[in-house]
């Protein structure tokens, strides 16, 4: 137990460090990058006999790239994803929710924006969240390390010490894509003078083999192409992967894992067919490659590179989303199907029951056989013979008179 305790504590203090260190050494990457390919190789003149007007402008691109890069990683940080708790009405107050669990028969009245829900959980019913004690619209997951409901949730990046989710989606995927284009402009600038510093070697190698002294290059030029490279090909895998699921209006969790929508019949122990789901009759929030680009990164084909938001009339409050038509229509139809399919299970089970009850009295052994019904009819004879009381004969309404 107190091994437990311990793993616990060391993996909290390391979560805590890393949460710290790794957004101080993104920074100092950047940082770092810039004053090695401006400072070191671009603008230093005697790396280059020819062409130093290109090179100068070359560095102050890439030193303009690095500072956008800079302000796109603070603004994910600082906007942050955003969270159904911010919003009115989605938060359910503490007394409310207790009273809620301990008396039988009152639930909990969600927002009117959860009237137009189409994601349901497990059992069918509208997504609660019982850590932040709130409801979840769609999209929205709750993110352990953030210790949050997020908006629209893609995931959790630890370089950032955030989640990513609804309101700083569109700055972490131009962060992806300028610090990709950071990494070609250094990998260009060392790469270069690497080749150049080749081609010296080679031209100065005389016949014995032997190489005359060359300029050394610089440590930090060639640790900069070395991570110039393995950054290119990591970030910017991701980047081209980010920019794929904008197009299809995915984030990561709904591309990974999938999406139950609503029905006609919520309760899954109710159910005679698996409930539609993104996998089965695909994602009703994709509306277009070209809607999909623009509802994240704006409307505006100027505002696709700067890091501007687009208003909240354009884009909404990350509660409600527009949703395909043609997808929303096949969830329809599962739920039409699944009504019709349970009314008729019930219609066959009561009539299989009906059956079964008259089965169980006509088996019944003789002895088990309920009496012979009797009635009873006045004596013709004897009213007329003039007896005060008339006889009754009991007559069997099996046997014949």
């Amino acid at each position: 137990m107190q091994c437990r305790k311990c793993c616990f504590a060391c993996e909290k203090w390391c979560f805590i460090g890393a949460k710290a260190f790794l957004p101080l050494v993104v920074n100092f990457l950047i940082i770092w990058a810039c004053w090695v390919h401006a400072w070191l190789v671009c603008w230093e003149p005697q790396l280059f006999e020819s062409d130093t007007t290109f090179w100068r402008v070359y560095g102050v691109a890439g030193v303009a790239i690095g500072i956008m890069c800079n302000v796109l990683y603070l603004k994910v940080c600082k906007v942050g994803p955003g969270s159904p708790t911010d919003i009115d009405n989605f938060s359910v107050p503490l007394v409310e929710y207790q009273n809620a669990c301990s008396a039988e028969g009152q639930h909990l009245t969600p927002p009117r924006e959860m009237a137009n829900s189409v994601c349901a959980k497990e059992n069918g019913g509208l997504r609660f969240c019982t850590k932040c004690i709130g409801w979840k619209p769609d999209r929205s997951h709750h993110c352990s390390n953030y210790k949050r409901c997020v908006l629209k949730f893609d995931h959790y990046c630890p370089w950032f010490a955030t989640a990513i989710g609804f309101h700083n989606h569109k700055y972490f995927v131009l962060f992806l894509w300028y610090v990709t284009i950071l990494c070609f402009f250094c990998l260009g600038s060392t790469g270069f003078v690497f080749y150049n510093h080749i081609l010296e070697i080679g031209a100065m190698r005389g016949p014995d083999g032997n190489t005359d002294y060359v300029g050394a290059i610089s440590v930090n030029v060639m640790i900069l192409m070395v991570l110039a490279l393995v950054f290119a090909i990591a970030v910017g895998t991701f980047a081209t992967f980010s920019l794929y699921l904008v197009f299809n209006n995915q984030s990561t969790v709904e591309f990974l894992e999938s999406t139950q929508y609503r029905s006609a019949v919520p309760t899954a122990a109710y159910r005679y067919t698996f409930a539609p789901t993104s996998k089965t009759v695909g994602n009703v929030f994709d509306v277009g490659w070209k809607r999909n680009f623009q509802l994240v990164m704006g409307d505006k084909w100027w505002m696709w590179l700067l890091p501007i938001q687009p208003s909240e009339a354009a884009r909404g409050n990350g509660t409600q989303f527009p949703l395909n038509k043609q997808v929303l229509q096949k969830i329809r139809e599962a739920a039409a199907k699944e009504v019709q399919i349970r009314d008729q299970n019930q219609a066959y089970i009561k009539q299989q029951r009906q059956q079964q009850q008259k089965r169980t009295q006509y088996d019944l052994p003789q002895h088990l056989q309920p009496p012979p019904q009797e009635h009873y009819e006045y004596d013709d004879e004897a009213q007329d013979s003039g007896d005060d009381i008339p006889l009754i004969n009991m007559v069997n309404k099996n046997n014949t008179k």
